[in-house]
């Protein structure tokens, strides 16, 4: 939504429509700290993944080394 709001914002500055261009400045300035909570839950997500703290089917038994990174790339 805040891309898409860029977009018009731009089309609307073009067009000279101030008034809709404070409702959209404003409109991205309402989303723009649901943005950053949304990726600030996908950062940390994905860094328990990476370090094997999530579980499941994501955990990591051994380390991976370059060796093991060189087999794999072998085998393919």
């Amino acid at each position: 939504m805040i891309r898409l709001t860029e977009e018009v914002m731009s089309e609307v500055q073009k067009r000279g429509c101030h008034p809709l261009e404070t409702f959209l400045f404003g409109l991205r300035l309402q989303m723009w700290p649901l943005f950053q909570n949304t990726m600030t839950v996908q950062i940390e997500g994905l860094k328990n993944v990476a370090d094997g703290a999530a579980g499941g089917y994501f955990r990591r038994a051994t380390t991976t080394s370059d060796a093991t990174i060189a087999t794999v790339r072998e085998k393919k």
